[in-house]
């Protein structure tokens, strides 16, 4: 039966993004969101329109990735396909860095990659990667806040491409 997902919405990459890439990390709790709606946007299923890669780093997420729920503790590296409706069931002071890049600032080799490797199950990081993990997001972050630099762009682009070597 084939899939109808002309119906699930899709979180597009906004003027936040640097040229097709965004990095972000924030740390948040349920009580952070005031209203219900604020609630309710975080836990509506959705898919998004780049390649996302989610390092939990401390924290609870109960979440549901093509209708299979998971429990993610951090530490953890989550991946998912632009195709993959998700949404986040339930969570907890949860401290989180994040990844999008379209596919056209990916290398043809990586694309090909991330294709064979979806859908991929969050995987439980261990300290040592974690640290790696780590460093890479802060320099990718440092790259993507520096947009008056007219290389920030490519040493963003090449510098996101670590985390899918990793």
């Amino acid at each position: 039966m084939p899939r109808n997902n002309k119906n699930i919405p899709v979180n597009a990459m906004t003027d936040n993004f640097c040229q097709s890439i965004s990095v972000d990390g924030d740390s948040f709790n349920k009580s952070d969101f005031k209203t219900a709606h604020q609630y309710e946007n975080l836990t509506q299923s959705h898919r998004d329109e780049g390649y996302t890669f989610h390092i939990v780093e401390k924290g609870m997420v109960h979440i549901e990735i093509d209708f299979i729920k998971y429990k993610i503790i951090g530490p953890a590296v989550v991946y998912m396909h632009p195709n993959q409706v998700h949404r986040i069931l339930e969570f907890g002071n949860i401290t989180v860095c994040s990844l999008a890049i379209k596919n056209e600032n990916l290398n043809p080799d990586y694309l090909k990659f991330l294709e064979e490797i979806a859908p991929a199950k969050p995987l439980k990081l261990t300290k040592e990667s974690n640290l790696i993990f780590s460093e890479i997001f802060s320099l990718c972050l440092k790259f993507f806040n520096q947009k008056a630099n007219r290389l920030s762009f490519h040493l963003l682009k090449d510098s996101s491409i670590l985390w899918l070597l990793f």
